[in-house]
Order: C-alpha cells, then sequence, then structure tokens
C-alpha cells in the first residue's frame, strides 16, 4: 500500500485514531517483523482469555488495536507459540512540525497473567517510508494490578525529527505472554506556555495537601488551575490561583 501524507493544520491541531472508523485514517498498516503470524488485529467489543482475571473492555467506543501475543487462545484454535515474534503496526506519513516538539500519547492495556513474560509495545519511528526504524520508547505489558485496566503513555519525539516527513507506529514484541490493548492514539505539537516553572512541591499538613509552586518567567498568564484525580485518567477542577502575569524573577 501506498502511504498518505497527513500534515498539522496549525500548532495546535491533533491527529488522532481511535479505531472506531472503518476506514483507518492515520494507521492503516501492519508488517510481520519476526515470526510466521501477524498479531495485530482490531478487536470489536470485548476481549477475554482464560489467563486473564477479567475481560478487557474498549476504553471507549467499541474498538481498539489488539497485539495478540496469546494467540487465538479465545477462539478455540489452540495456542501458537509466539515467543519472539515481533509485528508492526504504523501510520501514514506524517509531516512535523519545523517549530515545535511533537509528541505521541496512547492508552495501552495491563495486566498481572505471565509476570515472567515480557511481553512488551515499542513506539518507533522512521524517516524512509518504513524502511528502517528506530524505537524510541518501550512499554511493558505486565503490571501488578489485579484486573486489567487501561493506562494512558506519552512519548517525546526528539527534536532531530521536527520538520521531518516521518511514520510512527507500535513495535509488539511477544513472548507468548498474552495481550496488549492500544487505543485513542494521537501525535500533538507541544504548545510552549507562558510560564517557567522553577520548582513544585506537595506536603501533606494534618487532613489536607499543601502545594506550593515558584515561577522564574512568567507572559501574558492567567491563572494556575489546582485539577485532582482518584484514578489518574478524570481529572476535576479543585479551584484556581491568579497568575502574576508578567514577570522575569522568581514568584
Amino acid at each position: 500500500n501506498t502511504a498518505s501524507s497527513l500534515t498539522f493544520a496549525s500548532t495546535t491541531d491533533t491527529i488522532k485514531e481511535d479505531v472506531e472508523s472503518n476506514t483507518l485514517n492515520v494507521f492503516p498498516f501492519v508488517d510481520l517483523v519476526n515470526g510466521n503470524t501477524q498479531l495485530w488485529k482490531v478487536n470489536q467489543g470485548s476481549y477475554s482469555n482464560f489467563e486473564l482475571s477479567a475481560p478487557i473492555d474498549p476504553i471507549d467506543g467499541n474498538k481498539y488495536f489488539l497485539f495478540e501475543a496469546l494467540y487465538d487462545a479465545e477462539e478455540g484454535d489452540g495456542d501458537l507459540n509466539t515467543q519472539d515474534f515481533v509485528s508492526r503496526l504504523y501510520s501514514n506519513c506524517i509531516t512535523l512540525l519545523p517549530s515545535n516538539t511533537t509528541g505521541v500519547s496512547f492508552y495501552m492495556t495491563h495486566d498481572n497473567s505471565f509476570s515472567n513474560f515480557d511481553d512488551s509495545i515499542f513506539v518507533v519511528i522512521s524517516t524512509d517510508k518504513g524502511q528502517t526504524w528506530t524505537r524510541l520508547e518501550g512499554f511493558g505489558r505486565y503490571e501488578d494490578v489485579a484486573v486489567p485496566y487501561w493506562k494512558e503513555h506519552i512519548v517525546t519525539i526528539p527534536d532531530a525529527y521536527r520538520g521531518e516527513t516521518v511514520q510512527i507506529g507500535f513495535e509488539g514484541v511477544s513472548q507468548w505472554g498474552n495481550i496488549s490493548g492500544i487505543d485513542n492514539i494521537k501525535i500533538f505539537p507541544y504548545v510552549a506556555l507562558p510560564v517557567t516553572i522553577m520548582n513544585f512541591d506537595a506536603k501533606r499538613n494534618g487532613s489536607v495537601n499543601n502545594l506550593s509552586w515558584v515561577t522564574s518567567q512568567e507572559t501574558n498568564a492567567s491563572k494556575f488551575v489546582v485539577e485532582r484525580s482518584t484514578d489518574g485518567r478524570n481529572f476535576n477542577e479543585i479551584g484556581y490561583v491568579a497568575a502574576f502575569g508578567y514577570s522575569s524573577t522568581a514568584k
């Protein structure tokens, strides 16, 4: 297949893949890197197998990418030993902004099955239309959690790639452990904030927590919004502190 070209409309634009469309507009390609079976597929609805403590439900919508290191166990086809199989899911061509650092965020499932089976997902990048790939950062499937869950990960693309036309991928490495889900992929330029933070401190004070921070520079800054979360994913505002506005000294 021939890759299409995707570009950012502005410095605040985000390129998204939520897997819900019948046509995958951002991540339509797969390659088999090592082994004899392609392990990436689009999963619809909940996924379960005999080793998971609970089904993995879609984070939202009804579809997500599935890297199936425990190959087809739930479909009754028997286990194919996929140890050291590597499969790559990757994007169309994306032209990065020359003026901004680019980030990649995505949600990935983690579970506590097979703690000694180090299935991993690596974020990779190519500048030569998929001929060669560089691994930027990797994430293991296993986490010691009672119930499988989705966790957001963010990878910063090095500034050396600014202005380049690249392809971004997810390289699944199987140790014949269990599955990994990927969803809500976002590729975005980091927007420079009008504030430079010198330090941030949080201390327990009886039944409350005291937060304090120091800025070394503020340029047309309005306020600092304080939020809280019980799951690290959904945040609610609990108050705000007015910024100084304009400053080049510690505040």
